[in-house]
């Protein structure tokens, strides 16, 4: 989640410092709920904040969140340079989230956010989330072209997260948003979330009308 803070609580934090205004946190707990294992901070002097988390089976923990911060920590990563106005982010921690494996941004020159992560059984991830950037980085892409003020993407990284393995935009000639996403058994991404394009494209729909 995300916490104004500085006096939140941690635990064998890899990241003890809060680093201003809003950070974002990851924090593990019991499996009876009574007693914190881990939390630490994940952030820079701007608002940061966790929006989508997921496990392996060795118990590492897979974040996506975003970030305003200009000096948001990274580490192995696809991207170490904050591009814009804001950016999302991916990170892999180790077990019990006591260390950071990689994390990296992920975005263009405007807003970016990160909504939601899924995890294949090859640990590589899928990010979907919402883009204001025409220059959005783009691979393999279905469609490449912001349509409107803001897109849905999803991304998919390799398991070592310092490449992608496609990235595309998704909508029509307004706004989009993206709530969440989920794999089926064939590791295709499926992503729901709202669009206020008439044009928005449609395939095989039980409902191909844009309604209000």
């Amino acid at each position: 989640g995300q916490t104004d803070n500085a006096d939140f609580p941690l635990k064998y934090a890899f990241q003890p410092h809060y680093g201003d205004h809003d950070d974002a946190f990851v924090a593990v707990f019991s499996a009876a709920g009574n007693s914190l294992e881990t939390s630490t901070f994940i952030g820079g002097n701007y608002p940061d904040s966790v929006n989508g988390i997921v496990l392996d089976g060795n118990g590492c923990v897979y974040v996506c969140g975003s970030t305003s911060s200009s000096d948001f920590p990274t580490k192995n990563a696809y991207d170490s340079t904050f591009n814009g106005k804001g950016d999302a982010f991916y990170a892999k921690l180790g077990p019990l989230a006591r260390s950071c494996v990689f994390m990296t941004l992920l975005g263009g020159g405007q807003w970016d956010y990160g909504s939601a992560i899924a995890l294949d059984a090859n640990r590589s991830a899928y990010i979907a989330g919402t883009t204001q950037s025409p220059n959005f980085p783009k691979k393999n892409a279905y469609d490449k072209t912001l349509g409107g003020t803001s897109d849905a993407y999803v991304a998919k990284f390799a398991p070592n997260g310092k490449s992608l393995v496609y990235s595309t935009l998704i909508g029509g000639s307004d706004d989009e948003l993206t709530y969440d996403l989920a794999l089926d058994g064939e590791n295709s991404a499926c992503v729901v979330g709202r669009t206020q394009s008439s044009d928005f494209p449609c395939l095989g729909a039980s409902d191909d009308s844009y309604n209000g």
